[in-house]
């Protein structure tokens, strides 16, 4: 489940620097994670044609945007 910025009294350019760095980790952390599995054979195990269709469909993305998370 994500968590959202909290609606405080804090401006919303001060909410949006904090949901953007915390997007920019998150983005970071996946990418990392689908080189490991186009290393890996996890995807042709269960028996997808190529890393980034196995990322996408778990990723619910169209395999073009995960082909891009895989290089």
């Amino acid at each position: 489940m994500a968590l959202a910025v909290p609606i405080g009294d804090k401006p919303i350019s001060d909410r949006l620097v904090v949901l953007a760095r915390r997007w920019a980790q998150s983005q970071y952390e996946l990418v990392m994670l689908a080189v490991e599995l186009a290393d890996s054979s996890e995807w042709l195990v269960a028996g997808s044609s190529t890393p980034a269709h196995y990322l996408a469909a778990l990723a619910d993305v169209e395999a073009c945007t995960a082909r891009e998370w895989c290089v």
